[in-house]
């Protein structure tokens, strides 16, 4: 009996391997496309996952994550300590003003302090007897109070008083001395809006003979000198030591939030 060619036997016999093999690669991809469609589906219709129900974490006992609270935690003064709700202060403390220093978290306040002076205090500074600038923020600042900590916000409840048509209330001051004592004599802290100095705090500094002699008063906030802005302290100081003998002087200064201008002249 024949049995066939035997070459064509061997390719029938490859030819049937093959086939075999690839029904094999079908059915395995298409159980592998099963599984994963019956994941999808599981994760579509049971989103909590097969342990049941999301539940909040425990908020109380050893070892519970603490909620967040706008009272803790202050973004824009990550360097501030943690340290919960503040208490409005009693003192009679009143805050004209605020500079803010963002690199640092720190900055200086314009107080008021009881006998109704006002100013410049930077933080760290004592501003009464048991009393320091401990933080300052965007319309607050932080005072420790014989180590319990208490809040001074800015007075926003007064309206602007409106300016008189006749502009700016001009004063006369007394011949000013010789430039150069006036500058060393007279304390300037610029103050600062939207990154921008907008003016120079004036404080008397050594005996205050030329800054009383200049018609200022503590807390006054240099506006601008013979018309040219304040908003840099080096080319403030260097405009006022510039001026010779006789040279007129006008100050335009905002004092208690309404606007002063002081005419006067350099001595000899």
């Amino acid at each position: 009996m024949k049995l066939g060619n035997p070459l064509r036997r061997d390719r029938l016999s490859r030819s049937f391997s093959v086939d075999r093999l690839w029904s094999a690669l079908l059915l395995l991809l298409v159980a592998t496309t099963a599984l994963q469609a019956a994941r999808l589906f599981w994760v579509i219709v049971a989103p909590q996952g097969p342990v049941g129900d999301w539940q909040a974490a425990a908020t109380s006992g050893r070892g519970a994550a603490a909620p967040l609270s706008a009272t803790r935690f202050d973004p824009f003064f990550r360097l501030a300590a943690d340290s919960g709700a503040v208490a409005i202060t009693s003192l009679p403390l009143k805050l004209y003003g605020i500079r803010q220093d963002f690199a640092s978290g720190r900055g200086s306040a314009i107080i008021a302090t009881p006998d109704g002076i006002q100013s410049s205090f930077a933080v760290g500074d004592a501003i009464t007897a048991g009393v320091l600038l401990k933080q300052v923020g965007a319309d607050s600042v932080t005072i420790s109070r014989n180590g319990a900590d208490e809040q001074i916000f800015l007075d926003q409840s007064v309206p602007a008083a409106a300016v008189a048509a006749g502009g700016d209330s001009t004063q006369a001051a007394g011949t000013l001395p010789a430039s150069g004592s006036l500058t060393r004599e007279i304390g300037f802290t610029p103050r600062l809006a939207g990154g921008q100095v907008n003016g120079l705090v004036l404080n008397p500094e050594g005996s205050g003979a030329a800054f009383r002699a200049a018609g200022l008063v503590r807390g006054d906030v240099l506006l601008s000198i013979n018309g040219r802005a304040a908003s840099s302290l080096a080319e403030s100081v260097a405009m006022l030591d510039s001026l010779g003998p006789q040279s007129p002087v006008s100050f335009r200064l905002e004092r208690n939030g309404k606007p002063v201008t002081i005419n006067t002249k350099v001595g000899n």
